[in-house]
């Protein structure tokens, strides 16, 4: 989204950050781990282009000391409300500098941006112990119907495009009347906004029955993809996370969602080392993901978070038991996705083309897998092809070209 309002005001968006003006910075404060990596960004960029406009914006913003900013040399800091102010505020300090140097944008090409997310809603009210979410971002807003078809429309000549949200489950919930989710992808389905429609990270609490049933159920328009996170498969380390429902639920929903004969992956987010887990909890956790009908892990290690309620549970997992945590989860995340992999050769394909290397296209499935395609012609970035799966390497499909269909 920032990156298209740059190009709106006449800007080049580069991938050379020694030749940039400006570098915006959207910060993430969910782990204390994701704040030293914003801060270490700042750091980086004011290393490579010295006299460039540095400024931040996002949660982070939000509860860091401003004295952190300024010791870092930080030009200007945006809050989460004004997120999409941030642009405008670097353009306007690089003019000053640009009328006495001549200082212009960096010659760089716009990067491209073949499935793009659209948010549709933000903030959020559940509150989970280890999550600083609801401190930064607010009370859950959500963006109208109409306009989220809109902003689908603006996107341009696009195949596939991502909803996305802060907790997009609760999308509706504050709009008058009230909705849910499964109306708004239903309304972008019926409106014919795009060829594929993708559903970012949706909590369990949030998956409506209506929905469950579009994403087993539909055929065309909607991804055969939906990404439930977990957290903790131990009842008890779930309550301590403050998470509503229990794993149970989580799988239920997981298995009501692959239980159709539309092929849907699934993937998960877990945390390994949260206080409290000891070795029984933390089996309980492996068993529920073994079992699970899961097939991309993403695997995260406890990073306690000053501001949320976890870092004052008592029972913390050294260090080196959360990585090895952290390394098994991994392991069955990628023979997971192996097995996942491997069910799909011989099938057919619907390939989103996002770049080209080595005489092979490279794209995305409508399965949310990464595939390569040998034979695919050349010049077809961004456009969708169809390809039957014929092969595994590492942790992508390969596949054979049949032809581009837009």
């Amino acid at each position: 989204m920032l990156a298209r309002i740059a190009r709106d005001r006449g800007a080049s968006v580069t991938g050379d950050l020694a030749g940039a003006d400006a570098v915006i910075v959207n910060s993430c404060a969910v782990t204390g781990r994701a704040a030293r990596d914003v801060r270490k960004i700042v750091g980086r960029a004011r290393r490579a282009a010295p006299g460039c406009v540095v400024v931040v914006t996002g949660c982070l913003v939000e509860v860091e000391d401003p004295a952190t900013w300024d010791g870092l040399g930080v030009d200007a800091r945006i809050g989460v409300a004004d997120k999409m102010q941030a642009v405008d505020e670097a353009l306007r300090r690089i003019a000053p500098r640009a009328a006495r140097t001549g200082v212009r944008g960096a010659a760089a090409p716009p990067v491209a941006v073949f499935r793009p997310a659209v948010k549709v809603q933000e903030g959020c009210t559940v509150g989970c112990s280890y999550c600083i979410v609801p401190r930064t971002r607010g009370p859950e807003r959500s963006v109208p119907a109409g306009d989220v078809v809109r902003e689908i429309r603006a996107a341009g000549a696009v195949h596939e495009v991502v909803l996305t949200g802060t907790h997009l489950g609760a999308w509706g919930r504050d709009l008058s009347p009230p909705a849910g989710l499964t109306a708004l992808v239903e309304r972008v389905l019926d409106a014919r906004a795009v060829r594929r429609l993708r559903l970012s990270s949706i909590e369990p609490w949030g998956v409506e029955r209506g929905l469950v049933e579009l994403v087993r159920g539909r055929t065309t328009g909607l991804c055969p993809h939906l990404h439930v996170p977990l957290q903790s498969g131990s009842p008890s380390i779930h309550s301590a996370m403050g998470r509503p429902g229990s794993p149970e639920d989580w799988r239920g929903i997981v298995e009501e969602v692959t239980g159709g004969r539309r092929t849907v992956t699934v993937g998960t987010d877990v945390i390994a080392g949260f206080p409290g887990e000891g070795p029984a909890e933390w089996r309980e956790t492996l068993r529920m993901i073994e079992r699970a009908p899961v097939s991309l892990l993403h695997v995260f290690s406890f990073s306690p978070r000053p501001g949320t309620r976890a870092v004052r549970l008592p029972g913390r997992v050294p260090e080196a038991e959360i990585k090895r945590r952290v390394a098994a989860l991994i392991e069955i995340g990628r023979r997971k996705k192996a097995e996942a992999l491997a069910r799909r050769v011989g099938r057919e394909l619907e390939v989103i083309v996002e770049s080209e290397r080595g005489g092979a296209v490279r794209g995305t499935s409508e399965g949310y897998h990464r595939v390569v395609v040998p034979d695919a012609p050349a010049g077809i970035r961004g456009r969708a092809i169809r390809a039957v799966a014929c092969d595994v390497e590492d942790d992508h499909l390969v596949a054979r070209h049949v032809e581009v269909l837009a």
